[in-house]
């Protein structure tokens, strides 16, 4: 409850008025932890979770199914990433399927990216040689026909 000091309607004594600050209770809720961390964008196969740090409870996660349980760090087809901020500590997790999709998919890009780019280089080369080739015809045509004098 918040409190406001009002005048009565006559003006002669002041009134204490107990009002719910509905707008500030919904903003604070917005702003839990469980909320911010529910809200934010990851990938298929990532989850973010915010635990405190001495309880080890999740108190805010991307999967709000976790929120109110211990968090697992041993799963050996998840990596853990945690960095401890005040009494929490907030962890990124990444499941190994994940890493494997997404370097099959980065050495595609890579190898598609090279072989493209080997590819204009050698039609760049190749268009440079041509211009320098003719423009040596020329001039060997030129000295011929006398236009050029050495």
């Amino acid at each position: 409850m918040m409190y406001a000091i009002t005048w009565n309607e006559s003006k002669t004594h002041r009134v204490q008025v107990g009002i719910t600050p509905k707008r500030l209770l919904k903003e604070l809720k917005q702003n839990q932890i469980s909320n911010v961390v529910a809200d934010m964008p990851v990938y298929k196969g990532m989850e973010i979770y915010v635990v405190n740090s001495k309880t080890k409870i999740i108190e805010g996660a991307t999967d709000k199914n976790k929120i109110g349980k211990k968090i697992l760090t041993s799963n050996k087809n998840y990596q853990y990433i945690t960095r401890k901020h005040g009494n929490y500590n907030v962890s990124v997790s990444k499941s190994e399927s994940m890493f494997s999709q997404n370097n099959i998919a980065a050495i595609l890009i890579v190898g598609i990216y090279l072989t493209l780019a080997s590819c204009l280089l050698v039609l760049m080369l190749s268009r440079v040689l041509k211009e320098k080739y003719e423009k040596e015809n020329i001039c060997v045509l030129r000295i011929r026909n006398g236009l050029i004098s050495l």
